[in-house]
Order: C-alpha cells, then sequence, then structure tokens
C-alpha cells in the first residue's frame, strides 16, 4: 500500500475529549478524495509505519490541508501516542477510501453522532463552497452542548446558506437558553426536520446501534433503500 507522508500542522481541543488535527504533505502530495471518504493514518513505531487506525476527513476537498476529528483515549494505542506527538511530527496517510462519498445530490438528509459529524462537515463545506442549489438537513446527536464539535462553525454555514439547516439535540442535558433539540433522534424528530424524505439522499454516521436505529427511522418515514449511505463503528 502507498504511503503518503505528512506532517503534523496545528492541533487544537474542541469538546471534551476531541482534537482537532491538521495535516500538511511534507513534498506536496495531494489527496484526491470525495467529501466523505476516510483514510488510514499510520503513526511510526521503531522506524516503520506500523500503526494505524482510520478517520475520516473532515476538510473540503479543495483545501490544501487535511482535517481530522479524533477523540483521544487514553487507554488507546494509536490515539494515545498521537496526543502526545509535537507540531511538525510524521504521519503516514494511505487512501482515500469508502463509498460514503458525497456525489452533489440536490436534496441530502445528514445525521451524525459525536465525531461522526466529520464526513459530514466535508460534505457541508464542499456544498457551500461550489454553491450547490437544494436543501441539506443535517441532524446532529450529542450528550451535552459542550461535546459539540464545530458548533460555531456549523452555526456560521447555516447563517450563510439558505440551503443548509443544522438541528442539534441533545441527550443528557437541557441548557439554559437553548433553543435546539432535545433527546435522542426518533421518527418524530426526523418528520419535523426532514421533508419529502423519500426523495432524500440519507447519509448516517455514527456508532453503530445509532446508525442502525436512524436509519430504522428513515425507512419508516419513507426514506429508499437504495439512497442510504452508512458508516458506523463500534
Amino acid at each position: 500500500m502507498d504511503i503518503k507522508k505528512f506532517k503534523i500542522a496545528s492541533v487544537r481541543n474542541d469538546g471534551k475529549i476531541v482534537k482537532i488535527f491538521t495535516l500538511s504533505s511534507t513534498n506536496g502530495d495531494k489527496i484526491n478524495f470525495k467529501p466523505g471518504q476516510f483514510v488510514n493514518l499510520y503513526l511510526l513505531e521503531n522506524g516503520d509505519f506500523s500503526i494505524f487506525r482510520q478517520f475520516s476527513i473532515a476538510s473540503s476537498p479543495s483545501s490544501s490541508k487535511l482535517e481530522f476529528c479524533i477523540k483521544i483515549l487514553a487507554e488507546g494505542k494509536f490515539t494515545s501516542v498521537l496526543d502526545k506527538l509535537p507540531l511538525g511530527s510524521e504521519i503516514g496517510l494511505a487512501g482515500p477510501f469508502g463509498h460514503f462519498a458525497y456525489q452533489d445530490q440536490k436534496e441530502c438528509a445528514f445525521v451524525a453522532a459525536g465525531t461522526g459529524v466529520a464526513p459530514m462537515l466535508s460534505m457541508l463545506r464542499h456544498i457551500n463552497e461550489k454553491k450547490i442549489e437544494g436543501e441539506f438537513t443535517l441532524l446532529y446527536s450529542n450528550k451535552t452542548k459542550d461535546s459539540i464539535l464545530y458548533y460555531n462553525e456549523l452555526k456560521q454555514l447555516q447563517a450563510e446558506n439558505k440551503n443548509i439547516k443544522i438541528v442539534f439535540t441533545l441527550t443528557q442535558e437541557t441548557p439554559a437558553n437553548w433553543d435546539g433539540e432535545l433527546g435522542r433522534i426518533d421518527q418524530e424528530m426526523v418528520e419535523r426536520h426532514i421533508k419529502r424524505p423519500n426523495e432524500k439522499m440519507w447519509y448516517f454516521c455514527g456508532p453503530v446501534e445509532f446508525v442502525k436505529t436512524i436509519k430504522e427511522h428513515a425507512l419508516g418515514k419513507g426514506a429508499q433503500p437504495d439512497k442510504i449511505k452508512i458508516e458506523g463503528w463500534g
């Protein structure tokens, strides 16, 4: 497998235990990908790129750098090492991979939980940059308000693009002055926010049980099985 060399250009915190890593090529290599696809990221171990994990790309295809939102786990063999690397450290990258790719459809429903927002953000950034006309709704579930990733950017995307609608829902708290949804995404929430579900292209990303449940809700409201793409983990 062809592994390209990138370096850590920047790191910032987002949410409670998530960090946003931006990678730049060490020699000008560009990864040509479709919004929603993932890559293998490799870390050096004993001089070889032997440790790897799969991560969805959060940046748009037009960006000169690649962005990833990564949950840092103290017990994680990959993330515990990644978290200690200084800026400029070398990262291996192979890909892109995956069928979970946006292809300029005009009517889309995106449903995500936690870091599952990464491929959706790539799609929404692309849609906004290319000024694609249509109707694009993101239902985004998190436990608490301070665990929402890219909160300000998602609000900004909605504010500047009339075709994009962002719906946040919280499952474990009710903050003061909260104007979003509360509770798990169910059929009623889907019905409130997704119009003409049978015409939409659906993208689900999150833990396996989450995406299974969301698929059932979407199908129950008329989503077409051949217009559903799923990316799950765990």
